[in-house]
């Protein structure tokens, strides 16, 4: 499990929870490399209640349902941060 912060449309600011495979290179000649991913598990967003109390609310299904969000976007931009990361050894 990892967490990254990420902004959606609108100015919302989210925190997505999500697991990360970083892939295989080929390895031999004849395998094919398998390229990262990220899987996502949850997108927290965090509201006030009505007696002014912070909560976080998994928002995930919600924006996925609506069609607020499409889940290969937010997944490409969790991969793109995450090779920001990585130092470039090529």
């Amino acid at each position: 499990m990892a967490l990254e912060t990420i902004e959606l449309e609108g100015g919302w600011q989210v925190t997505v929870d999500y697991d990360y495979d970083p892939g295989q290179s080929g390895g031999h000649w004849d395998e094919e490399p398998i390229d990262p991913s990220v899987s996502i598990n949850h997108i927290w967003a965090v509201f006030n209640e009505t007696n002014g109390n912070l909560i976080q609310v998994d928002i995930y299904n919600f924006l996925i349902q609506t069609c607020l969000i499409e889940e290969e976007e937010v997944e490409s931009t969790i991969l793109e941060t995450i090779k920001n990361y990585e130092p470039d050894l090529e």
